[in-house]
């Protein structure tokens, strides 16, 4: 719908089109274009009085140099103006992390006892096992008897 309007303000037959005029213009609204501060049509105004902006300067050794003093300055004027900490909430703080260092070993500690109890029932399950695994040592005798009742079997199922 709206390109139909559109294909109609584009053709140089519409008496709405008229190259080179704002539609302010078209429309008679010289007020209007003078509201907005406008000799001309801001597409038809020239671009001389606009500043342009001044290029980068690389700043030289010696700037460099100076800011960076500056900054320290600043940084021990800053550190030297911090009060010096109070001797009682130091000794607090130090009871705090010695508090905490100690629980941090005794449960460091806890977890070592686990893992060693944790290994050694490991290692006992493995050699249950491997005990269970291992097949007897059969004396000659046991050997003859079991080839026997093997032979034996043999006999009774060809029968």
């Amino acid at each position: 719908m709206w390109l139909s309007g559109f294909a109609a303000l584009s053709t140089s037959s519409s008496p709405a089109f008229k190259p080179g005029l704002t539609p302010h213009q078209v429309r008679g609204d010289e007020q209007q274009q003078e509201c907005y501060g406008l000799s001309q049509p801001f597409f038809t105004q020239r671009k001389e009085n606009i500043p342009t902006m001044a290029s980068y300067k690389e700043p030289s050794f010696q700037e460099r140099a100076a800011l960076a003093q500056q900054a320290r300055e600043r940084a021990l004027k800053k550190l030297a103006a911090k009060p010096a900490p109070d001797p009682a909430e130091l000794a607090k703080l130090a009871a705090a992390r010695l508090a905490r260092e100690q629980a941090q070993a005794e449960k460091s500690a806890a977890r070592k006892a686990e893992l060693a109890a944790a290994k050694a029932e490991k290692q006992a399950k493995a050699q249950a096992a491997a005990e269970a695994a291992t097949t007897p040592v059969l004396t000659e005798a046991e050997r003859k008897a079991a080839r026997d009742e093997r032979y034996a079997a043999r006999k009774m199922r060809k029968k």
